[in-house]
């Protein structure tokens, strides 16, 4: 513990000495020193204290860059994958979803970060792309293999995302129609392609198995009123 205070008297002795020493905005002049320190100890100590710093005083860029030197100069893949998913979190939080998705994806490919890392950056993703309404990028994480992963609730939220998007008037994609073939049906999802069905002809060919599976478990869902009634007349 001596020994850590001494190294960081020195540290701070040094960056605030510097002529670029900012009282204002430590944890720039902290980021900004720790390029020129040779030791890597004290190199590394200089941009904890420059993440540390950066993050007290709301400088979200200076806090991105120290985090990405930190991952970058970790040896060690479950730390590196861990920062890299705070890093990615926080870009989440601040609604840089470009920078938070090219993190997410940067760790799904790592095999070395191990299983659980991966898995949860998967599952945030789906969560992210899901709030985005991202279906291109959606279609691609149910064609990956983690997609088995991911919460059956999750799952059956997108399905209601889904029903609820095909009774609005935005317009139906070629992405949006294979999303749906790959997700449970629920009563939302099967009357949302029910009544699309009738002007979509991509549709059509969800319809039937669709609806007899939400109304084989649950026939008071709109879907099945709608049906019989059509069936009726």
């Amino acid at each position: 513990k001596i020994r850590d205070q001494a190294k960081y008297k020195k540290l701070q002795s040094q960056v605030e000495s510097s002529s670029s020493f900012d009282g204002f905005a430590q944890g720039k002049s902290y980021l900004s020193n720790a390029a020129n320190i040779q030791n890597v100890e004290l190199r590394n100590l200089a941009l904890s204290k420059a993440l540390e710093a950066s993050k007290r005083e709301k400088d979200l860029d200076t806090f991105f860059k120290a985090a990405k030197s930190i991952a970058a100069k970790e040896s060690d893949p479950t730390k590196r994958a861990e920062i890299e998913l705070s890093m990615a979190q926080e870009h989440v939080k601040m609604s840089n979803y470009a920078e938070a998705k090219v993190l997410y994806q940067k760790i799904i490919s790592q095999s070395g970060y191990g299983q659980a890392f991966i898995s949860r950056a998967f599952n945030e993703l789906v969560t992210m792309s899901v709030a985005l309404r991202d279906w291109d990028t959606i279609l691609r994480l149910t064609n990956n293999s983690l997609w088995g992963s991911v919460p059956a609730q999750s799952k059956q939220q997108l399905s209601d995302l889904a029903g609820n998007a095909l009774e609005s008037p935005i317009a139906l994609t070629s992405s949006m129609t294979s999303v749906m073939r790959r997700l449970p049906p629920t009563p939302s999802l099967a009357l949302g392609v029910w009544k699309g069905s009738y002007k979509n002809a991509a549709l059509k060919s969800l319809r039937s198995g669709m609806t007899s599976s939400v109304c084989s478990s649950n026939p008071g869902a709109a879907v099945c009123r709608w049906n019989s009634l059509v069936a009726t007349d």
